[in-house]
């Protein structure tokens, strides 16, 4: 591989994630019986967090069931009113309120993103050919216009990119933050959190994505500056270093999972959700105390 190819390599790949929400539950039970496949302790701490949030999850209906039935003595009434308090909670909110709440956030669509990447194109462009007249005969001025041409035609991009992602994210922590009345909202938060999916997940690995990027570059960089053949000038091949690249010498791109920011980001989560379910059997402690009086 040559430095130039070695150095245009990661600007031609996107990293997609792949999200599978419930993979992880329904696979771990598979494979922790597997003789070939051991779980290690962040995973096992994991399973039991699942775990224990499930039975929470469980107790926190009955003891809706619980208030609800102890508090109407008809039980036709007591099975409509649980049953609009599941579509509510289970239908109504995750879906319709969550679809209202991204209404009051409008994020650049994709054609507003296109068409302002291609008006910075068109000025960079006109710029830099107002410029290259004045290197003709100048092959060094040349590379050098031609490295500043690529490095601003790339901030800009990642910049405007960025404003996207912000504009994003925005929208969907709008709408993730009014879900959260809905028990049924949390328990999908949490179990996304510490399973290693959804919307923490994805940011976590954006996040990765952009720290490695960071580190390419100074790799890239300090690569080239390691031979004193090269004219140190990024982002032009007639600039850069012409010495192969060993493959054993590119950094690795590490996507790790980290369980204590895991808790930092499910605490507000699971805060509610036990605060659902103290409110609910307590309630349901009053009312059996109110009957038997």
């Amino acid at each position: 591989m040559s430095f130039w190819e070695f150095w245009s390599f990661p600007r031609e790949r996107n990293f997609i994630p792949n999200l599978k929400d419930w993979a992880f539950i329904s696979e771990s039970p598979v494979i922790s019986i597997s003789s070939n496949i051991h779980l290690g302790t962040d995973a096992w701490i994991r399973l039991a967090i699942i775990f224990i949030i499930s039975i929470l999850y469980l107790c926190l209906f009955l003891a809706l069931g619980l208030l609800v039935s102890s508090s109407v003595q008809n039980s036709a009434v007591s099975l409509v009113i649980l049953l609009l308090t599941w579509c509510t909670f289970v239908v109504f909110i995750p879906s319709t309120v969550a679809l209202i709440a991204s209404g009051f956030s409008n994020p650049m669509t994709y054609d507003e993103l296109y068409k302002r990447g291609g008006q910075n194109h068109r000025e960079l462009r006109d710029e830099y050919f107002a410029l290259s007249q004045e290197t003709r005969g100048f092959p060094e001025k040349k590379i050098q216009l031609d490295s500043e041409y690529v490095a601003k035609g790339t901030e800009q991009d990642e910049r405007l990119s960025q404003e996207h992602l912000n504009q994003q994210i925005a929208q969907i922590q709008l709408a993730r933050s009014v879900t959260r009345i809905s028990p049924v909202t949390l328990i999908q938060h949490l179990l996304e959190v510490f399973v290693g999916t959804g919307f923490e997940r994805h940011q976590q690995f954006l996040e990765n994505v952009q720290r490695y990027a960071r580190e390419y570059r100074e790799f890239v960089t300090d690569m080239d500056r390691a031979d004193p053949d090269s004219l140190h000038i990024i982002g032009v091949r007639e600039g850069m270093s012409k010495k192969p690249i060993s493959p054993e010498s590119i950094p690795a791109f590490e996507d790790t999972l980290s369980l204590s920011r895991d808790f930092n980001a499910a605490a507000i989560d699971l805060f509610l959700l036990i605060l659902f379910f103290v409110v609910l059997m307590s309630g349901t402690y009053l009312t059996f105390v109110r009957v038997e009086i």
